[in-house]
């Protein structure tokens, strides 16, 4: 039946059902209508409400996903009422697609519900052991075709993905390789799909936009993700490589182990998304993850909020962008592993480990982020050439702001945090510590660097210090320390350098408001031919120190130019003094 540019199907004469019965006359005559309405020169075809299920299990016995169902040709686009019903026929198989779109272009289908056979399946054991998981069951799949649009279906309990993307072939593989390309699935409603309700393998141009994705996995197998980005590659070679894919404005809710999985792809955005659980970037390059609500409201603080693993070994770099996300309700907020990594005007709120963790990561920017939880704000471990600036972090009652831990080639610059402890440096080389802003709300250590660092301070802000407000064991390493200012220490000692020799200790501002006498300035044991010049240290509420200065256990320490306006400097017989002097209070 036709009506200009529109094709009704007869479904009489094609044998069709629309009563949920007979699925091999349906499925049948539902290919014979389609490639009928192509042959006649009609644009679209009209599918009317009903329930029609569909034998969608293909002729071969090891991959039966392939060449069954409803097989759509090219240059047709189907519209589907909104009650227009496609159910799977309860089948064995270990694989199947109810709507299959292989080695097809121009394609569109809008509308419509399918639904699979997960919870009617014979999940039998008695098939090749590598196809016991039965996880091949797709809703809609497509493979190897070009320039096709998904929108307004609802595809829901396939015993596999959704919707799989995927090509016909392999990258590196012998035989023909064609990779799916241009297809956009927009404002489909995915849910309870058994392994993901969408996935992707080598597709080229995906565009995911507006959809809700719901409920994936609740069974055994994986990945069990909203979204499954799933690039394959090994020895450096690759074998399955989704490119080019955005993920825009969709929502997702209880998918069982995640969000969104970004593995072994390129170029790809995922943006202005809402999510209940993870985003992970995995292998992937050339990645932007922004501007997305990630938040965990179980009440139990799940793993990760962003997650990653590493720099491919097939890739130079990562080059990652992690901006503009809002991260609540998880342990880590956001996990930077990998090469070339930009972490940027991100919020996290109610993170309960570390907000920020550069990890086996190699230039990596960590910047303009804000971070409101009782954690350990950043801590970059196991990394190198990494830059932390420009951050806020409050909250972290229980924790210290910043830890380095065996790293090298590390700046922390003008960043802000309120903490029980400040920064602690352990095992890491070249760490410069500049202009940042720490007031201290515990009794932990403002700064601290172990004895196998290498640490260098300047113009650093550290407030109210209830603990030594910059420690050192600087056996190794000589230690740069200049401009800093330390304000209203509480404790007996502001600064504490042990061991190491040559270190330069300059234009250091120190002020005590410890409400008591007693307590050393600078306070140096262990070390040799240091520098103290030009700092000053006084008190601010009347009491006394013991010593300002402390070089007695150290020698041939040159003081010049320091001033004070309590105790006295205590030093060795070896140490060189000029042009220091008390002042009166």
């Amino acid at each position: 039946m036709t009506n200009g540019w529109m094709y009704f199907i007869d479904f009489e004469q094609f044998g069709i059902k629309d009563d949920g019965t007979d699925a091999t006359s349906t499925t049948n005559g539902f290919v014979a209508a389609f490639k009928r309405a192509v042959e006649l020169g009609h644009s679209a075809v009209y599918v009317p409400e009903g329930t029609y299920l569909i034998d969608a299990v293909g002729v071969g016995d090891y991959l039966p996903e392939y060449g069954g169902g409803l097989q759509f040709p090219s240059n047709i686009e189907v519209i589907l009422h909104e009650k227009a019903l496609f159910k799977v026929q309860p089948n064995d198989s270990t694989g199947y697609a109810c709507f299959n779109l292989e080695g097809v272009e121009n394609v569109t289908i809008r509308g419509g519900h399918i639904v699979g056979d997960r919870h009617e399946h014979n999940y039998r054991q008695d098939v090749n052991e590598n196809r016991r998981t039965h996880e091949w069951g797709f809703g809609i799949q497509v493979r190897g075709s070009k320039n096709v649009t998904i929108e307004d279906v609802t595809i829901e309990d396939c015993t596999g993905d959704n919707i799989w993307v995927t090509s016909k072939g392999m990258m590196n593989w012998p035989g023909v390789y064609i990779p799916s390309e241009s297809v956009t699935i927009r404002k489909c409603r995915t849910l309870r799909g058994r392994r993901n309700n969408i996935a992707a393998g080598a597709s080229v141009g995906l565009l995911i936009d507006d959809c809700d994705i719901i409920e994936a996995g609740g069974d055994e197998i994986g990945p069990q993700l909203g979204i499954d980005l799933e690039g394959y590659a090994d020895n450096s070679i690759k074998y399955q490589h989704p490119y080019e894919i955005n993920v825009i404005n969709c929502r997702f809710k209880d998918n069982g182990r995640g969000s969104m999985n970004i593995n072994v792809s390129g170029k790809v955005n995922a943006i202005g998304n809402f999510c209940d659980d993870y985003i992970g970037y995995g292998f992937s390059t050339d990645v932007t993850i922004s501007n997305n609500v990630i938040t965990n409201e179980t009440g139990v603080h799940k793993k990760f909020g962003i997650d990653s693993i590493r720099k491919s070994t097939s890739e130079t770099a990562n080059r990652v962008v992690v901006t503009g996300n809002v991260i609540r309700g998880f342990q880590t907020g956001i996990a930077a592993r990998g090469k070339t990594v930009t972490v940027s005007n991100n919020i996290l709120e109610d993170i309960s480990s570390i907000g920020i963790y550069p990890y086996l990561c190699d230039q990596a920017v960590v910047s303009s982020n804000i971070i409101d939880s009782d954690c350990l704000h950043i801590w970059v471990r196991e990394s190198k050439d990494i830059k932390v600036s420009d951050n806020k972090g409050t909250g972290a009652a229980n924790n210290v702001s910043i830890k380095v831990d065996a790293s090298k080639d590390v700046l922390l610059s003008d960043n802000e945090f309120s903490g029980k402890g400040g920064v602690r440096v352990s095992r890491s080389t070249n760490v410069r510590i500049v202009d940042n802003d720490i007031d201290l709300i515990g009794s932990d250590y403002g700064i601290y660097f172990d004895k196998q660092s290498e640490v260098h301070l300047r113009d650093n802000l550290v407030k109210n210090a209830a603990f030594t407000a910059i420690m050192g064991y600087a056996d190794q390493y000589s230690s740069y320390i200049k401009g800093n200012i330390i304000q209203d220490c509480k404790y007996m000692i502001a600064m504490h350098i042990d061991g190491g020799s040559k270190h330069m200790i300059k234009d250091n501002d120190i002020t005590f408001r410890r409400g008591s006498n007693a307590g050393y300035g600078v306070y140096l044991i262990g070390a040799n031919d240091s520098r103290l010049h030009n700092n000053d240290i006084r008190v601010m509420d009347g009491f006394g120190l013991i010593n300002s200065f402390y070089t007695i256990q150290s020698t041939n320490t040159k003081l010049v130019g320091n001033t004070y306006d309590t105790g006295e400097m205590k030093t060795n017989d070896t140490d060189f003094l000029r042009y220091n002097e008390k002042l009166p209070k």
